[in-house]
């Protein structure tokens, strides 16, 4: 059983413990709100309800992650009623804890195809995608021995290049929305609507997209968030053409990113319970090494693949 939205060994309880100790794991893995922490807490309830009842459910599922679950709940009320994932995540909390067992037992009956569904609702819907040109943004790097110390260092200091806020806002001309940090929360979205009310140097504009990235807690994720957003101005740049029709979502571009690196590294066992070596080995890669995989992730998800 693993707990939180990031994947961390002592987060994984793979025997027995004591109710304070799982407790204390919650709110030290799962702090981003008190509901959050309740909610991860219902969900191992009715996991466990569930796995002693209906065994079979649970074949073949050999780690159990709550917020995976939360993702897959999220996903289905989303596509039910029509509304963004932020609107559906505020919608799940507001579920009475029976309606959340329900729900999460039709989750569990047809999990590989709500697995489907949630992998499908993360797909970029793109027009011009299908020869895009993605030239190398960076040719040169400094002598860096460690990335991830580099990361740490350079997301305290949040250095952008000059360019760095006026290539978002020509990007958001050519895109629905970009959601930086928690995709679960409307708030963090910028909308191509913006581009209506505001100039590409407008102060309130920068002011903006700095409050989102200074809300991403880590800098060293802080710092490949903006690496990631200087790979998508990039390859926007490069092909005026290219046109999204939904919003891209930060969180999900890189997670395909690390899961593309290390897979094509590693081979395709087991991905799902290497998660945490993977991210690990993600911040340990070069600036260069990066933005390639940020342009995979983009192809994957914008159903070009990169196989």
């Amino acid at each position: 059983l693993a707990v939180g939205r990031a994947y961390f060994e002592k987060a994984t309880f793979s025997n027995p413990m004591e109710s304070g100790t799982i407790v204390d794991t919650i709110y030290a893995y799962c702090g981003n709100s008190t509901a959050e922490t309740v909610l991860t807490q219902e969900i191992i309830l009715h996991l466990g309800h569930l796995i002693r009842n209906e065994p079979q459910l649970f074949e073949r599922l050999l780690t159990l992650r709550t917020w995976y679950f939360v993702q897959l709940l999220v996903g289905r009320i989303s596509r039910e009623s029509q509304l963004s994932m932020g609107d559906a995540y505020e919608t799940l909390l507001s579920l009475a804890p029976h309606e959340i067992l329900s729900r999460l037992h039709d989750v569990l009956q047809s999990f590989a195809a709500e697995r489907k569904r949630l992998t499908n609702l993360e797909n970029l819907r793109a027009s011009g995608a299908a020869h895009l040109k993605a030239e190398p943004r960076i040719t040169e790097l400094s002598q860096v021995e460690n990335w991830m110390q580099w990361r740490q260092e350079a997301g305290l200091i949040g250095h952008h290049s000059g360019r760095f806020y006026k290539d978002i806002w020509y990007m958001l001309q050519q895109s629905s929305g970009l959601v930086i940090g928690d995709r679960y929360d409307s708030a963090n979205r910028l909308g191509s609507e913006q581009t209506l009310d505001t100039t590409a140097g407008e102060r309130s504009f920068e002011l903006r997209i700095d409050a989102l990235l200074q809300d991403i807690q880590a800098p060293e994720y802080r710092q490949l968030n903006i690496e990631a957003i200087e790979s998508l101005t990039w390859l926007f740049k490069q092909n005026p053409e290219l046109r999204v029709e939904n919003d891209i979502v930060l969180d999900v571009l890189i997670g395909h990113a690390v899961r593309i690196a290390w897979t094509s590294d590693h081979g395709y066992t087991h991905y799902n319970e290497q998660r945490s070596q993977a991210w690990d080995a993600f911040y340990h890669r070069s600036p260069r090494e990066t933005e390639q995989d940020f342009i995979k992730a983009f192809r994957y998800l914008s159903c070009e693949g990169f196989e």
